[in-house]
């Protein structure tokens, strides 16, 4: 037995408790050390091969240093970190955890270098299940819903979407009341985004009772085709498949405010553009226009329709025909007095 081992012999001498008693060598070739005390806790040993066991409680208030594994069963506790049992946690709830960083801001700070999208990335998650359709990573969003009682709020889920199609990023959120988690969007393997369905069929797809496009000033939203190279077309549609006598609905409204504020002689209320490509830009070479013939009211809505079309060498749509608020037709007038009113302008 050399200096060095018997050195580390008193020194656990004196850690246990002063004076102590230490055994001989068993079979097992390990030297017992406790404390003097009848019940004996605190029971430490040291085998031939430097590796130091102990039954009882070891207190740390500064560092441990180990090149080895630090193994345990029982209770670690240190001003840094605790163990009980199988969890592992922070000795105070103030302290920050750092992976990569001596200085994290939050809670849980990752710190790397950038990784491209197939790697594993900064954080991976992954379930050990066998293959199956939609297992896979989750992440859980949650916070308290009523004084300090925690529940799952929502999720972000990374799932199989079969054995041998690729995967699938899906959305879910807590129901109002229940408290239920239900998937509310997805992203397809194909890159399809399904809103209200598991079964996205294209690029945007969703189901529901009534889906709003909301503009905070001036807002756009286009349907457009980008291949070239072969015949196309874009298409809007709109159907309703139910044993009732409705039809579909496209609505144009126009008000002074978004509360249905009054809307003023002619007053554009809707209108349809019909343009075509110049070489550098779209323009207008017909339209349909709706306009407010009067001064609304709940017991007041006159309005008025004319239809334009471009002439010949020009660029600038005309009006070619008019309904007015009584049911008039005008053709070539803006003001026709009679069921149908014509006016040849070319007329000598």
């Amino acid at each position: 037995m050399n200096s060095k081992f018997l050195t580390l012999i008193f020194v656990l001498i004196f850690l246990v408790g002063g004076i102590g008693v230490v055994s001989a060598a068993d079979s097992a070739g390990l030297l017992q050390i406790w404390r003097n005390q009848t019940s004996q806790n605190n029971i430490s040993w040291v085998d031939y091969n430097g590796n130091w066991f102990m039954n009882g409680q070891l207190n740390v208030s500064g560092n441990i240093y180990s090149n080895g594994q630090l193994v345990g069963s029982g209770t670690l506790n240190s001003t840094g970190w605790n163990k009980s049992g199988t969890n592992v946690y922070l000795a105070t709830t103030t302290d920050n955890v750092g992976i990569g960083t001596t200085s994290p801001g939050a809670r849980l700070t990752v710190a790397d270098t950038n990784k491209a999208i197939t790697t594993r990335g900064n954080l991976y998650l992954y379930t050990t299940d066998s293959a199956a359709t939609d297992k896979g990573g989750q992440l859980t969003l949650g916070g308290s819903y009523t004084g300090t009682t925690e529940i799952p709020l929502a999720t972000i889920s990374g799932r199989l979407d079969s054995a041998s199609n690729g995967g699938y990023l899906s959305f879910a959120t807590a129901s109002m009341n229940t408290f239920v988690m239900t998937e509310k969007m997805r992203i397809d393997r194909g890159g399809n985004v399904g809103i209200g369905t598991t079964s996205p069929n294209g690029k945007l797809d969703v189901i529901g009772t009534k889906v709003n496009a909301t503009f905070t000033s001036t807002g756009e939203l286009s349907l457009l085709g980008t291949d070239e190279t072969a015949a196309n077309s874009n298409k809007l549609t709109m159907r309703i498949g139910a044993s009732n006598s409705w039809g579909s609905q496209l609505i144009f409204q126009k008000g002074s405010s978004n509360s249905g504020g009054v809307a003023a002689v002619n007053n554009e209320l809707g209108n349809i553009y019909f343009q075509g490509g110049t070489g550098s830009a779209f323009a207008t070479a017909a339209s349909i226009r709706a306009f407010a013939g009067g001064t609304y009211s709940p017991t007041n809505l006159q309005s008025y329709l004319t239809f334009s079309t471009t002439n010949l060498n020009s660029a600038t749509p005309s009006e070619r025909l008019r309904i007015d608020q009584a049911g008039n037709v005008g053709i070539g007038t803006e003001s026709p007095g009679e069921k149908l009113s014509v006016t040849d302008s070319d007329a000598g």
